[in-house]
């Protein structure tokens, strides 16, 4: 579970159950919490890696990476998109459009 830190966090411990990780991505989570609720707390944080994202970029640009959206919802249909994510298993991501599509790229 990957939320900010504070209150929010602090709400969080109560849910784990014993074994269990909270993982902070604003803040560490305090350890006396873990041992108080009998789980774990990690800090999360990604450092910019200026090589690796020179490498994903050659890749994208070369075709050998691409993202590949598993389905694509208009944002009006953004509570369909969720049901989708949490009730069934898709390859891909699970895509918000902002805009319609222009027609003249529909397929006939």
């Amino acid at each position: 579970m990957a939320l900010p830190g504070g209150e929010a966090m602090a709400r969080c411990w109560r849910v784990l159950r014993p074994g269990g990780i909270l993982v902070g991505i604003a803040s560490a989570p305090a350890p006396s919490d873990a041992r108080r609720y009998r789980a774990r707390g990690v800090y999360f944080i990604i450092e910019p890696d200026r090589k690796g994202l020179t490498e994903l970029a050659r890749l994208a640009d070369s075709g050998k990476l691409r993202a590949m959206a598993g389905r694509v919802f208009p944002l009006a249909d953004a509570a369909a998109a969720f049901d989708v994510l949490q009730r069934e298993h898709t390859q891909g991501k699970v895509v918000l459009t902002v805009r319609p599509e222009p027609p003249w790229t529909d397929e006939r």
